[in-house]
């Protein structure tokens, strides 16, 4: 079994998260003689691509092998469906080559079609990160965090957080802390070369500051734990009063709120959320996660749901509610996949209408 990814930071959470049979490469670049040799080394029986990802040479080099090409989780946003239609005849070309295409969303689906895919070659499955699995071990790690940070404190997590949003989550923080002075901030950021840059934004700021990669608890004058590290935020989550999801307040299109949603913890995001709106809109239906845009407005709903435990336990439960009821489409996806495999023929509308 082979993942491919184009960065880095791919590749530590490949080896974090599979076990030894599990072989990583870095995707070649979508050059004719690069994806012909990628090819030819590999071999490979079937081709899925995740979400969307589309490479006009690799695509036509595994037609013309004959290897199975499978779009799963398949998405495309307004910004990128936009961007496909200025090159509409070089998308469907592309697109018309692909095996089958699983999208997440009737609206997916329809985008997909706009841009060639015939509807026989096409269905809707769901959103994958629905059937993330969390362990119950989770759970009890972030039960032992707590007593680490001391049950006594509230501690509020802002995950995934990109250039530009620290300075915007630090000053909400410090209105915060006006509030509720004990409380504690589990700040991660999205990308590892910036841990050191926001680190030091930290200290710039006035609070004291503990690193994970320090290998010791907070004293209780520690104001923000800076988790510096890869593959470790769900107990983080797990041991969180409320928890904010970054790539949000910057237009990335957000990150995945069904993590938190998962355990229960009450959700904050910021308006540029264009990555997860189908997540989003059955969140907000459960009344499960407010949408702040600024320090002021984040501080004020940190503040709200630090007081008010029956909130929170009320938007958790919501979000938990949310997860929980739309999960099965990993069983879906595979259902797909062995029937591909086994040169069955797979129509638009017989495997995963939700």
């Amino acid at each position: 079994f082979l993942v491919t990814t184009v960065t880095p930071t791919g590749a530590e959470m490949v080896s974090a998260r599979f076990n030894a049979e599990t072989e990583h490469a870095y995707f070649p670049y979508d050059l004719p003689w690069a994806v012909g040799r990628f090819l030819a080394r590999v071999r490979p029986c079937m081709v899925v691509v995740l979400e969307t990802e589309i490479w006009p040479n690799f695509y036509a080099a595994c037609h013309r092998a004959g290897i199975p090409l499978v779009m799963v989780n398949a998405r495309i946003s307004p910004g990128s469906f936009s961007g496909y239609t200025r090159f509409a005849r070089l998308a469907a070309d592309a697109l018309g080559r692909v095996t089958f295409v699983a999208a997440q969303t009737q609206t997916d689906a329809d985008r997909f079609q706009q841009l060639g895919v015939p509807a026989g070659k096409m269905g809707v499955f769901g959103n994958l990160k629905f059937d993330i699995q969390i362990s119950r071990s989770v759970s009890e790690q972030g039960q032992a965090l707590r007593r680490v940070f001391s049950n006594d404190r509230l501690i509020w997590a802002a995950a995934s957080s990109h250039e530009g949003e620290e300075t915007i989550l630090l000053h909400a923080f410090r209105i915060v802390l006006r509030s509720f002075p004990q409380c504690l901030l589990l700040l991660a950021p999205r990308h590892p070369e910036r841990f050191a840059h926001v680190a030091e934004l930290c200290s710039a700021a006035g609070f004291a500051l503990t690193r994970r990669s320090e290998r010791r608890p907070p004293g209780v004058d520690c104001k923000v734990f800076l988790l510096d590290s890869l593959g470790e935020l769900l107990p983080y989550y797990a041991c969180s009063d409320v928890a904010f999801v970054g790539g949000s307040l910057v237009p990335a299109g957000g990150h995945n709120l069904l993590e938190p949603a998962s355990l229960g913890v009450p959700l904050l995001t910021g308006p540029y959320t264009f990555n997860f709106t189908e997540v989003m809109l059955l969140l907000a239906h459960a009344n499960a996660v407010y949408v702040v845009a600024d320090a002021e407005e984040i501080a004020a709903r940190v503040v709200g749901l630090f007081g008010d435990a029956n909130l929170r336990h009320a938007m958790g439960e919501g979000a938990r509610r949310v997860f929980d009821g739309n999960q099965g489409t990993a069983d879906r996806v595979v259902q797909l996949l062995v029937q591909l495999q086994a040169g069955s023929q797979v129509a638009g509308t017989a495997i995963g209408a939700l």
